[in-house]
């Protein structure tokens, strides 16, 4: 059993990282939303999956992280939770949307890290992956599964307070299709997010090798290499954030309610994600920016005009000058 303190840190730290997630992601979409507004052409693929993953992500941080032990049910012994002001409903609802917006995010993630490798590294136009046939798979598929899980969770189940800061899935033994499945879509989600990575990563290095080597800056074809690859980084940042969170989540599903400060490190860093992904969205506008700042004071800052004294100006009044005898 654990104590008051810890129990009340577990219930308080993720509150103050599910806020600071819930700021990130809204910023995110806020820049989005001002962008489509701005340009008539529709939004880029890897764009309309980030912003299903800012959505995923508000979502958790703000019933599973930042509402936390408030959704757990108030006659839950005080022992065993602090702050529990809920019910069996409320409790219910916080474990519900955390499975659907986990399996939907992890999905998500994956159609990011895969699109971009497609777009970047086998040629595919941003306008072929808009059509209706890839958008179901990239951008509405990770939600159909995550509903499936939350609803396969709570009608088999049911979710109940899992000792440390929230509702999650009922402690009852799986059955063995389950378990299979579950390590299936794990597997293959790690392989096609590794491949991804894999390829984006050995494609950001030969094109800037060849960027390096050619020197051919300022063309419209190295223009546009240079926003590919700008979209490879972001693929790989998010993808790396993303298997930073989850090495918590996966190593939570191991351990017991003890040691509690890796619990506390969960409740920092999990709940961080949509922070990670807006430091990823503005960072190359960031970088921009202190560069161009950079440039603008290392130039040497315009001498006023300033009169000479022996130049007389034009309404000065000018002196007589004899003229000669003709």
């Amino acid at each position: 059993m654990q104590s008051q303190e810890a129990l009340k840190a577990l219930a308080i730290v993720p509150k103050v990282s599910g806020a600071v997630s819930i700021i990130g992601s809204t910023c995110i979409l806020n820049d989005i939303f001002m962008k489509s507004r701005k340009k008539s052409n529709r939004l880029p693929i890897n764009l309309r999956i980030l912003v299903s993953l800012s959505i995923s992500d508000i979502i958790a941080s703000f019933f599973a992280y930042f509402l936390s032990t408030w959704m757990v049910p108030s006659d839950t012994p005080s022992e065993d939770v602090v702050f529990a002001a809920g019910n069996d409903v409320t409790c219910n609802v916080q474990g519900f949307l955390t499975a659907l917006t986990l399996a939907a995010s992890n999905w998500s993630i994956a159609s990011l890290a895969i699109s971009s490798a497609m777009i970047a590294c086998w040629g595919w136009s941003n306008d072929k992956l808009l059509e209706l046939k890839w958008q179901i798979p990239l951008v509405v598929f990770p939600w159909i599964y995550g509903l499936a899980c939350g609803i396969y969770f709570q009608v088999v189940k049911g979710y109940r307070y899992n000792g440390s800061s929230r509702c999650l899935i009922g402690d009852e033994p799986f059955p063995l299709w389950v378990i299979i499945f579950t390590l299936i879509n794990v597997l293959f989600l790690f392989i096609s997010i590794c491949s991804a990575i894999a390829s984006l990563v050995k494609y950001v290095y030969q094109v800037e090798m060849k960027l390096d080597k050619y020197q051919v800056g300022g063309t419209q074809q190295t223009r546009r290499r240079e926003k590919t690859i700008r979209t490879a980084k972001q693929g790989i940042w998010y993808t790396l954030m993303w298997l930073f969170v989850a090495t918590f989540i996966v190593i939570g599903g191991f351990v017991g309610e003890e040691p509690v400060w890796f619990w506390i490190l969960y409740g920092v860093f999990v709940p961080l994600q949509g922070l990670f992904n807006a430091w990823i969205y503005f960072r190359e506008r960031i970088i921009a920016n202190r560069r161009k700042r950079r440039r603008n004071a290392s130039q040497p800052k315009p001498q006023p005009d300033v009169p000479r004294a022996d130049i007389p100006k034009a309404d000065d009044p000018q002196p007589d000058v004899p003229q000669p005898d003709v």
